[in-house]
């Protein structure tokens, strides 16, 4: 299969074609290298499900541009689309993808709180390390954001699971019940743990 003007990666079951558009001269070539990948899928006895097909545009369109499947249907200009489980939208801001890692983020955090009654620092620190970090770095080189918002939101996740040590928790006679009375960054000293 010759590619000759676009970029072509695969993953899995995954195939994905990229390419700078910015005349009707590159938008033809890359609808002739679309057309070359399903010429070899043909050759090959394979069949893209092409219900799937997505393409996303960044930046502002220069004129009006439409690729076709191999069947001649229009290939789906969205906002947003998933790649390897990382949410690309078309302006790079990478927010839904913050968002949803929060979110991902405070439900596992939740779970482990009340799965395991234990909160000793053992168990906790191993929860920590290996259930909510992992769901808040995960291609974190790619989305990490720049803007202190979304940094303090992500790193709330941290702040709220580490102030439920048993370690780090006074009982209240006020409020009836333990709080925790150390501050975020004398908990990741005493755990030795880093900010996100």
């Amino acid at each position: 299969m010759e590619i000759e003007h676009t970029r072509l990666g695969s993953f899995a079951d995954d195939t994905r074609l990229w390419k700078n558009v910015f005349n009707v001269v590159s938008h033809d070539q890359l609808q002739r290298d679309l057309n070359t990948v399903y010429g070899w899928a043909k050759q090959n006895n394979m069949c893209f499900n092409e219900e799937k097909f997505e393409r996303i545009q960044y930046g502002p369109p220069n004129f009006e541009t439409k690729y076709q499947t191999a069947n001649g249907g229009e290939i789906t200009c969205k906002p947003s689309i998933k790649d390897l489980g990382v949410t690309f939208e078309n302006n790079l801001s990478f927010q839904s993808h913050i968002n949803n890692t929060i979110a991902k983020g405070n439900k596992i955090g939740g779970w482990c709180l009340r799965t395991f009654k234990k909160r000793t620092t053992e168990v906790m620190l191993t929860l920590l390390k290996q259930l909510v970090v992992p769901q808040l770095e995960y291609a974190s080189v790619i989305w990490s954001p720049t803007d202190q918002r979304s940094i303090n939101k992500l790193e709330s996740v941290q702040r709220m699971f580490t102030s439920k040590f048993s370690c780090f928790l006074t009982f209240d006679e006020v409020l009836q019940r333990p709080i925790c009375t150390i501050d975020y960054q004398e908990r990741m000293r005493s755990l030795k743990i880093y900010s996100l």
